[in-house]
Order: structure tokens, then C-alpha cells, then sequence
């Protein structure tokens, strides 16, 4: 990256894109972790963020470095997180809070019919096991 100043504005202008891309990745997951009532979701969603962050930044800063690790470009992937949530992030959050509660409802409309089969064929087994009105010991 020791060629000239315009191109490590590039580069240091790609790292803060890197960062409002990140940002914008834990607004989505804290969504889904919100939404989805799942006890293991959180540690797998955070995993899998730290691995897509870690993974990101590595890629970005070799290719953008030529192999080089520079710190700088860390910040400026901070710098770039910063902004999304100072900038964008109330405004990301409300559109996928909305949008996650549109698809709750769409989905509920969807497997209406089956939940209605499943609460039918629970309460035809409740009836069958239930003693008849003749008797538990039958006719007399």
C-alpha cells in the first residue's frame, strides 16, 4: 500500500465502508436475536458475528495492504461502526423490527391451517381417551 495517497484514501475509505457493513450486521442479528425466542440463538449469532467480522477484516486489510496488516485501517473500520450507529442504526433497527414482524405475521397466516389440524387432532385424542358417558366399566 505504499503507492500513491489516493489510493490509500481508497483503501482507507473501503475500511470505513468495512465498518458501517458491520454494523449494519449486528443491528440484524440483534434483531433476530429479539425476534426468535430460540435459548441457543445469542451465542451462535454472536459467533457466527465475531467470525464474519474477524474474517472480513483479515480478507480486507491483506488484500488491501498487499499483505500488509495496517492498524489504521482498523480504526478506520471503528471509525466507519461508529458512524452507522451515531447515523443509521435507529432508523435500520425500526425498518427491521417491522419488517421481522411482518414476516411473524405472514408466517402465522401461513401455518394457521396446520395449527388448526394439530389442536383438532389433540383434542380428538383427549375425547378418545377420555372414559365414555356409558361407563368406565361398559354397560351394566
Amino acid at each position: 500500500m505504499a503507492g500513491p495517497l489516493g489510493w490509500q484514501v481508497l483503501f482507507l475509505a473501503g475500511a470505513a465502508a468495512l465498518g458501517l457493513g458491520v454494523g449494519l450486521l449486528y443491528d440484524l442479528f440483534r434483531v433476530m436475536r429479539v425476534r426468535i425466542p430460540l435459548p441457543l440463538l445469542g451465542g451462535a449469532l454472536d459467533l457466527l458475528f465475531w467470525l464474519v467480522v474477524t474474517a472480513g477484516l483479515f480478507v480486507y486489510t491483506t488484500v488491501a495492504g498487499n499483505g500488509e496488516v495496517r492498524f489504521y485501517m482498523i480504526g478506520a473500520v471503528l471509525l466507519g461502526a461508529v458512524v452507522y450507529f451515531w447515523l443509521a442504526s435507529r432508523w435500520v433497527l425500526k425498518g427491521a423490527y417491522a419488517a421481522a414482524d411482518l414476516v411473524a405475521i405472514l408466517w402465522k397466516l401461513i401455518t394457521f391451517p396446520l395449527r388448526m389440524l394439530l389442536l383438532l387432532s389433540k383434542k380428538l385424542e383427549e375425547t378418545a381417551k377420555s372414559p365414555s358417558i356409558i361407563g368406565e366399566s361398559g354397560i351394566k
